[in-house]
């Protein structure tokens, strides 16, 4: 006959697994979305992965949330290929294929976010294809990088959006007159009207 120790044993375990859905044996701590595609988009797009990066609602309701916010790559069907936990930390965004060094990356925003102004505060990060970190990139004078505007050109420079506030008269738009603003510069490998420095990634 089993002892109570065994039988409390085992209802702590199965416990835990529920919190992962039973999804994954191999790593129960793994709790991703599920996607539930009923009409598979075969015709309207190329075959390929879908790249998804929930994260919880701004409204702040306690409910509209995924289980673990992330960065995942599923196939076309729903299977999941892979999960940022372990790998990124913080809100994730803009995770996508960039081009480095003659290889295919993973690129993608990580850190935290304000949902009052719409900034994030972070760094970019290149994965290589084994999803091992290469670089992170961020702005000269640690100032804010933007989570949407991120793009590797000619495989090595980094161009990239920042935050920069500024004083603007917003009388016309019932603000103050000494009211601000956040003007959008961007660095990197040209010159554009703000933009003056040349960040590279290598």
């Amino acid at each position: 006959m089993k002892s109570l120790s065994t039988y409390v044993l085992v209802i702590l375990i199965n416990a835990i697994l529920a919190l992962a859905d039973w999804q994954f044996r191999s790593r129960p701590d793994l709790s991703p979305p599920r996607l539930n595609i009923t009409i598979p988009a075969t015709k309207e797009v190329a075959p390929g992965y879908i790249f998804v990066t929930p994260y919880p609602s701004f409204a702040d309701s306690g409910t509209l949330k995924p289980e673990q916010p992330g960065a995942y790559i599923f196939r076309n069907d729903g299977d999941l290929i892979w999960s940022s936990l372990g790998y990124l930390g913080g809100w994730i965004g803009n995770l996508q294929v960039a081009r480095y060094k003659g290889q295919a990356v993973l690129q993608a925003f990580q850190g935290t976010i304000n949902p009052f102004h719409g900034h994030g505060y972070g760094t970019a990060v290149l994965l290589d294809q084994g999803y091992r970190h290469i670089k992170t990139v961020q702005s000269q004078d640690s100032k804010l990088i933007s989570i949407h505007e991120f793009r590797i050109i000619d495989e090595r420079t980094a161009l990239f959006e920042i935050y920069q506030p500024v004083v603007y008269d917003l009388t016309a738009y019932g603000g103050e007159k000494d009211g601000w603003i956040v003007d959008g510069i961007f660095q990197g490998a040209h010159r554009f009207q703000r933009g003056q420095t040349r960040e590279q990634v290598n």
